[in-house]
């Protein structure tokens, strides 16, 4: 999800300048994650990949919320450091599951629509988001929004990476075979997953070191929108030959 706040003390005025030109390009770069997001959900919902995938379709919905709500305020208006942390809050309970539920091996006779299967994880999501509400209704000091806010950035980081770490392994033991859009879904999941670690990271860096992480991140949203849109695009009606939807490993 695109990171809204930045933490620059003592910039001088021309890179508070730069920094107002990037947070127009941010804004028109989150406009289109929006707007390919949006495509692939309604790919998936044409496809009827919303049913053996139904985290992984919340989770694509909610970050197109949170995307549109951000580009609605716009950048270092009231509202996107609490709309931030209310997505890292929403984020860091729901992308283990996904991860699970697009990779793990289905056994034989397994029922793959269980109601726990999505039901727990998000349930677990909007408490979190609710106890992150809660709090900042409560109109703590802009330092301590911002310290939660950091907490929380990191959080969601470590999280990201033992995700990323998860796919690794599935990927290292090998999979059944399946059908290319689950191929597809899967290739999109860890290629956003890696990059949102490296971004991360990155990000975290930089802002030790008292530097823009801008540039970088724009690289990332860029890259996403570049392969959400390649997902879109690949997806294609099954043919009744392939392997089942739910089981498998990336070509």
């Amino acid at each position: 999800m695109p990171r809204f706040y930045s933490k620059k003390h003592g910039a001088r005025r021309a890179a508070k300048i730069e920094t107002m030109s990037l947070d127009g390009i941010e804004q028109i770069l989150i406009g289109a994650v929006v707007t390919v997001t949006a495509f692939l959900l309604l790919r998936m919902m044409m496809l009827r990949l919303h049913d053996p995938f139904p985290l992984f379709t919340v989770a694509l919905g909610l970050g197109a919320v949170f995307d549109g709500a951000a580009v609605f305020l716009g950048s270092q208006q009231p509202g996107t450091l609490e709309l931030y942390a209310l997505s890292l809050a929403v984020d860091f309970f729901l992308a283990p599951f996904v991860a699970l539920e697009l990779f793990r091996t289905v056994h034989p006779g397994e029922d793959e629509k269980q109601s726990w299967r999505f039901i727990g994880p998000i349930a677990a999501s909007l408490f979190a988001g609710g106890f992150v509400v809660s709090y900042l209704t409560a109109n703590p000091e802009k330092e301590a929004r911002e310290g939660v806010v950091f907490i929380a950035f990191v959080l969601d980081t470590l999280m990201t990476f033992c995700v990323l770490g998860y796919l690794i392994s599935c990927l290292r033991r090998g999979m059944q075979p399946v059908e290319r859009n689950v191929r597809w879904l899967r290739r999109l999941f860890f290629l956003t997953t890696a990059a949102d670690a490296i971004d991360n990271f990155v990000e975290l860096n930089l802002t030790f070191l008292g530097l823009s992480e801008k540039p970088v991140h724009l690289t990332y949203v860029g890259f996403v929108i570049v392969i959400t849109a390649a997902c879109a695009f690949a997806l294609r009606k099954p043919r009744t030959e392939d392997a089942p939807a739910s089981t498998g490993t990336p070509s």
